[in-house]
């Protein structure tokens, strides 16, 4: 089993208030964030969950760029691991194969109550091997992005068949440099579209939780966050 551990970076907010709303859809609790409209990103959250400032600003950003309905589903049921929590005890509780079903029966819902006519979904880090899980050949997702996963195999890569964009960092103990070149080969031999982009400087978590006062992860935070919106984008246009 993979272990998971904290890091300083979880310190580094994001500046700006954050413009949506926490509310629910069906039995799920999000941050809703968006004009109402036929399409919708969900996002899969990190170990920190979907009420941590950052991720909620790039909620907004997405919502903002795309001019979308966005939401950030809320994986652990409030309890995201924290400095105080026995990490070994919290994954036991929170392991990824008691949330594969947790994530189907969202999109599940999201399909039943909104009727989108588009549904993309971006996971980070723990919440990544959900967005693979869920774009196989009868997956409700359309498109996918992920950003340094952790708990992923090399199953979950064989399964893809819709279009995914990975973001990866260069020192990333979670998605190891075998893992990666696996994936690119598997993803050349498949008929889907895809992107995989490798930032130099970087370490797990940098997307969401990377320190803005250097400016290679700045740049890197702000690149990642680029190419998935025109990613997603390309496909809605």
């Amino acid at each position: 089993m993979v272990s998971i551990q904290t890091n300083h970076e979880v310190l580094t907010c994001k500046e700006g208030e954050p413009k949506g709303e926490f509310t629910k859809i069906g039995n799920f609790g999000v941050y809703k964030t968006g004009s109402a409209s036929d399409k919708v990103l969900a996002i899969f959250p990190d170990i920190y969950g979907y009420r941590l400032n950052n991720v909620k600003l790039i909620a907004d950003r997405f919502a903002e760029n795309l001019g979308i309905q966005v939401f950030i589903l809320d994986l652990f049921d409030e309890d995201p691991i924290t400095e105080k929590s026995d990490r070994g005890a919290w994954l036991t509780k929170h392991s990824p194969d008691k949330k594969t079903p947790l994530v189907k029966e969202f999109l599940a819902e999201v399909k039943k109550t909104l009727s989108p006519k588009f549904l993309a979904a971006i996971g980070y880090c723990y919440g990544a091997k959900f967005v693979f899980e869920n774009l196989t050949k009868d997956s409700l997702l359309d498109v996918g992005a992920v950003a340094h996963p952790s708990f992923t195999q090399v199953s979950d890569v064989e399964s893809l068949e819709k279009p995914l964009v990975i973001s990866l960092a260069e020192h990333d103990e979670y998605f190891s440099d075998d893992l990666r070149a696996k994936t690119l080969e598997i993803l050349q031999k498949k008929n889907i579209r895809y992107q995989i982009d490798l930032y130099s400087g970087t370490s797990h978590g940098f997307s969401v939780r990377g320190d803005l006062s250097d400016p290679v992860i700045k740049y890197a935070v702000e690149k990642a966050l680029l190419d998935q919106i025109h990613w997603f984008r390309s496909f809605i246009n």
